[in-house]
């Protein structure tokens, strides 16, 4: 699945078959506010190195703060933007955020010392399931780039599932 047919069914998703025309209305018309919002927070989630870093140097626990966080400053960014379907979009991010962070809260790196297999196939998981969150995130980022060609978020636009399946 590419970026842009990932963006267009997370906009599918959320507003389903019915929706879309009014979507595709929507798409490039941004007050100039909204733009510099959706701008800012595109810069600020692909700071987040949890949503690009390869698996082999992730710390579990600093994952789940971190993805917390984004959590947080999502809803904060949602509450400020006035186009509904930028809206909706950037609160999918929010929505995967804290479906992650309800599984994952008490998740952590096994030590050093630990038997093989152990926490092996929670880890697996774990790292399944980030790997669907940023999955996710840049089909939203794929979703506010149809507003505005000028968004970008080179490190989780060049992430890729199939290197962290390597790491």
């Amino acid at each position: 699945m590419t970026r842009m047919s990932g963006a267009a069914a997370t906009l599918l998703k959320l507003f389903g078959p019915k929706a879309l025309d009014a979507v595709k209305k929507s798409i490039g018309k941004l007050t100039a506010d909204d733009k510099k919002l959706l701008r800012a927070y595109a810069r600020l989630i692909d700071e987040r190195r949890v949503f690009y870093t390869g698996f082999h140097g992730e710390v579990v626990e600093m994952c789940v703060s971190s993805i917390d966080w984004m959590k947080n400053e999502t809803d904060k960014t949602v509450a400020q933007i006035e186009n509904t379907i930028a809206r909706a979009a950037v609160r999918e991010v929010a929505t995967a955020c804290r479906e992650f962070i309800e599984r994952w809260h008490n998740a952590v790196t096994p030590r050093f010392g630990a038997r093989v297999g152990d926490d092996g196939d929670h880890l697996s998981a774990f790292f399944q399931h980030l790997g669907s969150l940023r999955q996710r995130v840049q089909d939203v980022l794929g979703v506010l780039k149809m507003f505005d060609k000028s968004i970008a978020a080179p490190n989780i636009e060049a992430w890729k599932p199939e290197a962290d399946a390597d790491g």
